[in-house]
């Protein structure tokens, strides 16, 4: 993961933009009649299956639009810097007829409680800063079974205590629909990418109506 603190949005941005613009014009030439954004997990993996999008090009859409919108949604605490090198392990493999299940090359986010062997896990907290797993939890282990692609970890109220996602040390999350409402919290991250179209799912907890 890379951390926030160096902006990689704004890296991502400079790096990805030659390649992301390339991947639209393959997709238009190959006639894709969807909208990434707006399309559901099952219609992106018939997509895949049909040849007429690969999980690269799903990754390299999102990260154009955490770095489109992070700095006014603020809800990414940290992104994933190998997650176009997995994209593309996961199109050899699809490639090669081995589906590891329903979210193959499917890029979602990571509600940052949820631990990652070797992967920073903060908590939302500078406590934990530099806390790093050394095993994943069964639920991320599952996805990454699945096929998933994390994309990043994402903010959330510190602790997963709070209903705001008004995070202290990250930044508070805002609703990507009304930048001056809050997207509720703890998992206020997660809400916020999605409903941004930055990623087609997340994981999230909920200890009192946080998901919900």
């Amino acid at each position: 993961m890379t951390r926030r603190k160096t902006r990689p949005a704004l890296v991502l941005a400079a790096a990805l933009l030659p390649p992301l613009f390339a991947s639209c014009t393959r997709a238009t030439d190959r006639e894709m009649r969807f909208d990434v954004v707006e399309a559901t997990i099952p219609e992106m993996q018939r997509a895949m299956e049909e040849g007429r999008v690969t999980s690269r090009e799903l990754v390299e859409a999102h990260l154009l639009r955490i770095a489109l919108y992070e700095e006014r949604v603020n809800a990414t605490i940290a992104v994933n810097a190998n997650a176009l090198t997995e994209a593309e392990r996961l199109d050899r493999e699809r490639a090669d007829g081995r589906i590891r299940g329903p979210l193959h090359g499917i890029p979602i986010g990571l509600k940052d409680n949820l631990a990652t062997a070797g992967i920073t896990t903060t908590l939302g907290s500078k406590v934990l800063a530099d806390h790093v797993p050394e095993e994943d939890a069964e639920v991320v282990k599952r996805c990454r079974d699945a096929g998933a692609i994390f994309i990043g970890k994402e903010n959330l109220e510190e602790f997963a205590a709070g209903a705001t996602s008004n995070n202290p040390h990250y930044g508070a999350v805002r609703n990507p629909w009304g930048l001056d409402h809050i997207p509720g919290g703890s998992s206020g991250g997660g809400g916020a990418n999605v409903a941004a179209g930055v990623t087609f799912a997340s994981l999230g907890t909920d200890l009192g109506g946080s998901l919900r």
